[in-house]
């Protein structure tokens, strides 16, 4: 005799996921998203951070120099993220703005 599987409930955690998601790393109005030179949109904190990770050093310095630091201006504005626009600021690699913006991440979910 055959047992019959039973139809499990998906659980609600990925509503969850998106309401904890917005409220942690805020999420850019569509009109406001950050266009990176290479073509990739970023929306959100997590998006930046993984752009960073991976993006040429071209870009970065396309984005971040002597002249200008568009990821500092970016957050400050339309992520009105003060605190870490000003760490973003004195940057001056790719991997220091990652770890930055990694660190405020790690702090707000720990708050």
């Amino acid at each position: 005799m055959r047992k019959r599987a039973r139809k499990r409930k998906s659980p609600k955690s990925s509503k969850v996921q998106i309401t904890i998601k917005r409220q942690i790393l805020g999420e850019a109005p569509n009109e406001c998203t950050f266009v990176v030179c290479d073509g990739r949109i970023v929306k959100d904190l997590k998006e930046l951070a993984d752009a960073l990770h991976d993006m040429s050093n071209d870009v970065f310095s396309h984005h971040v120099n002597e002249f200008k630091n568009d990821f500092e201006k970016w957050v400050g504005e339309v992520m009105d993220e003060s605190e870490l626009a000003e760490e973003l600021s004195k940057v001056s690699s790719q991997a220091e703005a990652e770890i930055a913006v990694l660190r405020n991440i790690v702090k707000k979910i720990s708050r």
